[in-house]
């Protein structure tokens, strides 16, 4: 992602205030005793300058993993599952995960941020399924 970002000199990209990674349920973390996501956005907020803060969106339920569910239930199965804990003042914010298949995981969370009041939302991803 460093190397592509670099190569596309995307100026832009800088003038945003902070970046989140899409969360993780606390239980599907101590499964896996990582987030994917969040490893992701340590290495792009070191490398671009831009800061992290990875504890301001969270997971509501655990649900089934998005990629065991048919695309007509992805989206019911992230819908207003996650929450954002503080008020973001018209923010810019770079949304990072790992894979993008339908979207709607990253919908949900650009809809928590704007809910408590982010002015923008980039979303970057590894892949694309």
């Amino acid at each position: 992602m460093i190397q592509y970002l670099s190569k596309r000199n995307i100026p832009f990209i800088r003038n945003y205030d902070f970046m989140v990674n899409v969360p993780s349920h606390p239980l599907r973390i101590r499964e896996r005793e990582y987030n994917q996501s969040e490893l992701l956005a340590k290495k792009l907020s070191n490398s671009l300058g831009i800061p992290l803060k990875s504890g301001i969106i969270f997971c509501k339920n655990n649900r089934p993993s998005q990629t065991a569910i048919n695309k007509e239930m992805r989206a019911k199965n992230v819908e207003n599952n996650f929450f954002v804990k503080e008020k973001l003042n018209n923010a810019d914010i770079i949304v990072v995960d790992d894979v993008i298949t339908t979207g709607s995981t990253l919908s949900e969370c650009a809809r928590a941020l704007k809910e408590k009041g982010a002015r923008s939302i980039l979303a970057l991803t590894l892949a694309r399924a």
